[in-house]
């Protein structure tokens, strides 16, 4: 991984009009993520004609210099100090949820949350996991949302205001994607979608991610006002040492962090007895704050489908929620 001091130092060997690009001030703002790097550059120092011999010049020495792919490097010429952020029509709020690694439980915890949120407010939920949609399944939906006024209206289930690539494709459908087309499916699952087809704004949307860092939460971070990010993790050494990697991420971002919910977290018996599966965890993640532990229940574990077993966790969402919405409030 490169840092943006590495950027910055190679970005000091390309030269415009004899100055190099970092003293002359004409680079705005740089954003560098693990696999995508940002580049803003002022337009008013170039001249039109110069834009793509100084974008080659940089795609080049870059390229070449930290062993990366075209599609890792996005220069823009703006007059915009920052990349400017937009809200979702419609949308009060917005909560991500998200993970380091996979199968820690994200979407039943996003779920479950919604679910709970849905009880004293209006409340959506976007499965933005383009590769792997599972919120249709967890919610037993078959039939395709209905169109109105060239968009997409949610389907309500439960409470919560649904939208999932999962209703728009086969269940057994692949989807071979790169960024570009990844960052358009979010942008027409965002703007593309009435949130508020039952004539009231969503209180809150909950988007569900992908696990990881990848192309969706850099877009989400760069071009949307996010109002807070949960970690979803277990208490594996693994999946908390990728959990750290996904929290500084987003902190580096300047995104603000609601907390932690710790799943699988311990085995609930019949006996009520808890057992640790997976031991305890001992790493701190950030000084972050859980905000639930969320133990392991055969019920939920077996189910299918979440609206029917998500009651035997109601204490355990209700208090993610109560959490959750007082964080947004203030």
């Amino acid at each position: 991984m490169y840092s943006s001091e590495v950027v910055l130092n190679l970005l000091k060997k390309i030269k415009y009009q004899g100055k190099n690009l970092i003293n002359d001030d004409s680079v705005l703002d740089l954003l560098v993520q693990e696999e995508k790097i940002i580049i803003i550059l002022d337009v008013d120092k170039f001249d039109t004609a110069a834009y793509e011999d100084v974008k080659s010049s940089i795609i080049k020495h870059l390229l070449a210099s930290l062993k990366i792919s075209a599609d890792s490097l996005k220069i823009i010429f703006s007059k915009e100090k920052k990349i400017k952020k937009e809200s979702i029509p419609s949308v009060k709020k917005v909560i991500v949820v998200t993970s380091g690694k996979g199968g820690v439980g994200k979407s039943t915890i996003a779920a479950g949350l919604a679910v709970a949120l849905s009880k004293t407010m209006n409340v959506g939920l976007l499965d933005a996991d383009v590769y792997g949609p599972s919120i249709s399944h967890l919610f037993g939906i078959k039939q395709k949302p209905d169109m109105a006024n060239n968009k997409i209206n949610p389907i309500l289930k439960t409470g919560v205001h649904l939208m999932s690539m999962g209703f728009l494709i086969d269940e057994e459908q692949p989807v071979i994607w790169r960024g570009p087309m990844l960052s358009k499916a979010l942008f027409q699952m965002t703007h593309g979608v009435n949130w508020s087809f039952n004539d009231r704004e969503l209180d809150v949307l909950i988007i569900d991610t992908p696990p990881g860092t990848g192309d969706i939460h850099l877009t989400l971070a760069t071009k949307y006002l996010i109002d807070g990010v949960i970690f979803v993790t277990i208490p594996q050494l693994l999946a908390v040492k990728d959990t750290i990697k996904s929290i500084e991420m987003f902190i580096e971002l300047g995104l603000p962090i609601i907390g932690i919910v710790e799943n699988m977290s311990y085995f609930l018996e019949s006996t009520g007895l808890k057992r640790d599966v997976f031991g305890k965890n001992k790493i701190k993640l950030a000084e972050l704050e859980y905000l639930a532990r969320i133990p392991l229940i055969e019920s939920i574990a077996q189910a299918e489908y979440i609206d029917n077993n998500i009651f035997s966790l109601k204490d355990y969402f209700s208090k993610l929620a109560f959490a959750v919405k007082t964080f947004i409030e203030n």
